[in-house]
């Protein structure tokens, strides 16, 4: 039987859970009131049990999320298992393409999928991304440019969108 693999990971945001299941990080959750219903729903579905073990893919993880918030990575390279329905499969696929330091509003993400009308899905699908930061859902923001509702909290998506802004200017700034 394959194990969920588990370890956290303490960041300049808040704590984060991540896991793995198979070679595959399949978690990076804000360590809140849910995170361990979201464990017990994922055993479930993949008929397993979850363990604290740092494996090599959440020792990547790890490593990869201390290059981010150093300030030396902006984007991720791990490989993702996304175990969800195949509605927000695809949305956490159209986050992905959001480059790092820009923002996109519901809306838009929407009109990307391809359905305006499907709006308040997205937000859903946005709300119950799997792997947080890895699918920068943070990078999604009201249409009057507000930040809205997330996961770990409006202070950590601040934190986050705050990072990414500053070491876009600060790139762009040495290029001239």
């Amino acid at each position: 039987m394959i194990a969920i693999y588990k370890a956290y990971y303490t960041s300049p945001a808040g704590k984060l859970l991540l896991a793995e299941y198979d070679g595959e990080l399949c978690l990076c959750l804000w360590a809140n009131d849910c995170h361990e219903k979201v464990i017990a729903k994922l055993e479930h579905q993949l008929n397993t049990l979850s363990t604290l073990n740092k494996t090599s893919i959440l020792t990547e993880a790890i490593q990869q999320l201390d290059e981010y918030f150093a300030g030396n990575r902006q984007s991720f390279d791990l490989p993702l298992r996304i175990i969800t329905t195949d509605f927000r499969q695809a949305i956490c696929h159209l986050l992905q393409e959001i480059p790092f330091g820009q923002t996109e509003s519901y809306m838009s993400l929407a009109q990307r999928f391809g359905n305006t009308k499907a709006i308040r899905a997205v937000a859903s699908a946005c709300g119950a991304n799997p792997i947080s930061i890895f699918i920068p859902c943070h990078r999604i923001i009201g249409s009057n440019g507000k930040l809205t509702g997330y996961n770990g909290g409006l202070e950590a998506k601040k934190i986050l969108l705050d990072l990414e802004r500053t070491l876009g200017e600060t790139r762009q700034n040495t290029l001239f």
